[in-house]
């Protein structure tokens, strides 16, 4: 987890309107409980936020609402990476 990653760095991580702080020191066991709470809710609406995008996307397709842009042909790709290459801007 990201915040494994920095207390392994040596940071502390402070979450201020949830008053916890995580440090290499460890946490208390509240602030870790919390820490894992928050983290369960967080997955569980990333899941749901994919779900109901899934759920979007079915529906629109349904009423034919959905178009995606084609896909670019190898000759475009290469010919994009060739302008990048000359220094030509991407936009």
């Amino acid at each position: 987890a990201i915040v494994d990653e920095l207390t392994d760095k040596g940071c502390a991580v402070q979450f201020v309107s949830e008053r916890i702080t995580v440090d290499k020191s460890g946490t208390s066991p509240v602030d870790g409980l919390m820490l894992g709470i928050l983290a369960a809710f967080a997955e569980f609406e990333c899941r749901r936020i994919k779900e109901r995008q899934a759920e979007g996307i079915a529906l629109a397709k349904a009423r034919g609402k959905y178009v995606q842009a084609p896909k670019l042909s190898d000759t475009d790709v290469e010919q994009a990476k060739a302008m990048v290459d000359m220094g030509i801007p991407k936009s």
